[in-house]
């Protein structure tokens, strides 16, 4: 209460106060919730206590009454203990879908994972293509010459043929070596482009002069080479290097040539032994009255060229047999 008019004596003061507590009871049962402070008055007979009137307005109250004022609202008392909880209300429906947030900062790195297990083997790759060529190596010492072997019975005499002669050339050996005329990658088609050239006689060159005339008709066959070194190996690929031989009339190279073989590393010899060459001796006629007539034979030559110009360099020697028998008939 915030203030209270009554003039009462105090013997009616337990009256008033019962009175007073009885009629606020009832007037906050009976009036209704107000949301702001507002003054309420009521008439309080003096002598029994009974409520005359309630809200009769400032003086309203006469006669043998006292007027009691108070706020309808007063000061916030303290909390009350908690209430039990009661039941869960039913779910709610789910409300509309909300906006995706802003995307979050990338977190930091973790930790390593525990080693995997090992895969299976992959499957083999292609073989890469051959390395380059070493240099050769120092030739080792030569080894101790075998015993001879035994004699053997001699063969039965043969016929002769002196229609038949075998001619024979080669490189010069060591002398062809160090004037560059043996054989090796510097004679090589293409690169750099000589052929060498040997005749019968062990005559050896680049050029035509070691081509022979021979002196009479005949045809040759019967083709040997040999050689004292094989060709080697190519560095750029690592296949065999070969050598090529042709028993040639005249210069013209390779259509006039009709015994050819060939030697591929490791390998030191060839032969062919179907081919043939014929070989002419022309009688020009002396030009005019008078003189004697000009022979005008074909020249027989061996050329040999390497087909990689890194080849090594080989000594060669060959041979051919050479039929000009007196009833030759030559194709």
């Amino acid at each position: 209460m915030e203030g209270v008019n009554m003039p009462a004596s105090s013997k009616f003061a337990w009256r008033w106060l019962v009175g007073a507590t009885a009629a606020t009871m009832l007037c906050l049962v009976a009036l209704p919730g107000v949301g702001r402070a507002e003054n309420i008055e009521i008439c309080v007979n003096q002598s029994n206590g009974k409520i005359k009137g309630v809200n009769l307005g400032v003086g309203g109250c006469t006669g043998n009454t006292a007027e009691l004022d108070w706020v309808s609202i007063g000061p916030t008392g303290p909390t009350g203990m908690r209430g039990v909880a009661g039941d869960p209300g039913l779910a709610g429906t789910q409300g509309p879908q909300g906006y995706p947030g802003i995307q979050g900062p990338a977190g930091a790195q973790g930790a390593a994972g525990p080693q995997g297990p090992e895969g299976a083997i992959g499957p083999t790759g292609p073989t890469g293509p051959a390395g380059i060529m070493g240099e050769d190596g120092i030739r080792g010492p030569t080894g101790v010459v075998g015993d001879t072997g035994p004699t053997g019975p001699s063969g039965t005499p043969g016929n002769p043929e002196p229609n038949i002669s075998v001619f024979t050339g080669g490189s010069m050996g060591t002398l062809g070596g160090l004037f560059n005329v043996d054989l090796s990658g510097n004679n090589s088609v293409g690169n750099p482009g000589t052929i060498l050239i040997m005749g019968p006689g062990n005559g050896s060159d680049t050029s035509q002069a070691t081509e022979v005339p021979m002196s009479e008709d005949g045809i040759a066959r019967r083709l040997f080479v040999n050689v004292d070194n094989d060709p080697g190996t190519q560095m750029n690929n690592g296949l065999p290097s070969t050598f090529w031989f042709f028993l040639c009339n005249g210069n013209n190279f390779p259509s006039n040539c009709g015994l050819v073989c060939s030697i591929t590393a490791p390998d030191t010899t060839c032969s062919d032994l179907t081919g043939s060459q014929v070989y002419n001796v022309t009688i020009t006629p002396p030009p005019g009255n008078g003189g004697q007539p000009v022979p005008n034979p074909d020249e027989m030559s061996l050329w040999a060229y390497a087909d990689y110009p890194g080849a090594n360099h080989a000594s060669v020697k060959w041979s051919v047999t050479y039929d000009h028998g007196a009833g030759l008939i030559i194709p």
